[in-house]
C-alpha cells in the first residue's frame, strides 16, 4: 500500500498541562513525542512551529529552528507544516503580521525540507467590516504573493476549509477552489479538512460527499479526524464531547463521518499524507491506523 499515514505532533511538546510524556525541556518532550509517533508506525508528521516557539512577533527565530534540525533528521518521517491558528490573510487587521507569519512558515518547511504548509483560509474581525466577497479577494490577492515567495523555497500552501467559528471563511469547498484557482499559482491547492467539513456540511445542508469531489482535484493534503457532525445552536464554535456538539477532532471511528465512503472516493486521485489529527487521543492511533488501513482493500 502506498499511501503514507502521518500525525500532527500536537500542543504536548509545549504545553505541560496537556503533555503525555512530562519532561523538563522541550527538546526532550520533542524527542519523546516523535520516539512514541515513530513506534506507532507512522510515516509523516505535521509541525507548528508556534508549537515549538519559533516565531516570535512574526519572524522565525533561524537560530532556535536550526538547533532543532539534528532532532528532526534524526528520524525517517517526512515533515509538513501548518501555519498557526490565528493567521488570516482575509483580514485587513491582521494582514501585515499574517503575511510575515506566513513567510516565517514558509522559511521554516524549506529549512526541514517540507514540501506543504497548511494554512486555514482564515477569518474576519468586527473591525474589518467587510463582506465575504471582499474578504476573498483580500485572501487571494495576499495568498498568491505568499505563493511566489513560497515557489522560490520550494513549498507549496495547501488552504484548509474554515471550521465553525462565526467569522471563518471557506467553509464550502468551491470556494477554496475559488480561491485557489484565483492565485493563479500552482502551488496552491487545497488541505481538505474531513472534520470541519462534515461539521458545516451539516450545518449548512449541503452534501458531504460532493463537496469532496469538487475539492479532489485540488488536493494536496489532508485531516482526518472524526465528530458526530452536531453543532451547538448557541454558540456553533463549542467543542462538547459530552454533548457531541463540534469538530472534536476524535478518533476515527468514535464518530459518524463515513470515512469508508470517503477513502473509497478519493484513493485512486489522491496522493498525499493522511495526517490524523487527534494527538489528545494518541493512545488510539494503533486502533485508528488499522481502520484506516482495512478501508483500502
Amino acid at each position: 500500500m502506498s499511501m503514507q499515514i502521518g500525525s500532527s505532533l500536537g500542543s504536548e511538546t509545549v504545553n505541560p498541562t496537556r503533555n503525555l510524556f512530562p519532561c523538563e525541556n522541550l527538546r526532550s518532550r520533542l524527542r519523546q513525542r516523535l520516539d512514541f509517533l515513530e513506534d506507532v508506525g507512522l510515516d509523516s508528521v505535521e509541525i507548528s512551529p508556534d508549537g515549538l516557539n519559533l516565531i516570535k512577533d512574526g519572524i522565525l527565530d533561524k537560530k532556535e529552528a536550526s538547533s532543532l534540525l539534528d532532532i528532526l533528521a534524526s528520524y525517517d518521517f517526512s515533515y509538513v507544516v501548518h501555519a498557526p491558528m490565528r493567521t488570516s490573510l482575509a483580514s485587513p487587521t491582521l494582514l501585515e503580521i499574517s503575511e510575515k507569519i506566513v513567510r516565517s512558515c514558509i522559511d521554516f518547511s524549506n529549512l526541514i525540507d517540507a514540501s506543504v504548509l497548511t494554512m486555514h483560509s482564515g477569518y474576519t474581525l468586527s473591525q474589518d467590516r467587510l463582506s465575504e466577497p471582499r474578504a476573498l479577494r483580500i485572501l487571494v490577492g495576499s495568498l498568491a504573493q505568499c505563493a511566489a515567495y513560497a515557489t522560490e523555497k520550494g513549498v507549496s500552501i495547501g488552504i484548509e476549509n474554515g471550521d465553525m467559528g462565526a467569522t471563518h471563511i471557506c467553509r464550502r469547498t468551491d470556494k477554496l477552489v475559488e480561491v485557489a484557482k484565483n492565485t493563479g499559482k500552482n502551488n496552491v491547492g487545497i488541505t481538505l479538512d474531513f472534520s470541519h467539513l462534515y461539521i458545516s456540511a451539516n450545518y449548512y445542508m449541503f452534501d458531504f460527499m460532493d463537496a469532496i469531489k469538487v475539492a479532489l482535484p485540488y488536493m494536496i493534503h489532508s485531516h482526518l479526524s472524526d465528530n458526530f457532525g452536531k453543532f451547538d445552536p448557541v454558540s456553533p464554535a463549542t467543542h462538547d464531547l459530552v454533548l457531541g456538539y463540534g469538530a472534536m477532532h476524535l478518533p476515527i471511528g468514535w464518530g459518524c463521518i463515513p470515512y469508508r465512503d470517503v477513502v473509497k472516493t478519493i484513493k485512486k486521485d489522491y496522493r498525499g499524507i493522511y495526517l490524523l489529527e487527534f494527538s489528545r487521543y494518541a493512545e488510539y492511533y494503533h486502533e485508528a491506523i488499522e481502520k484506516l488501513k482495512g478501508f483500502f482493500i
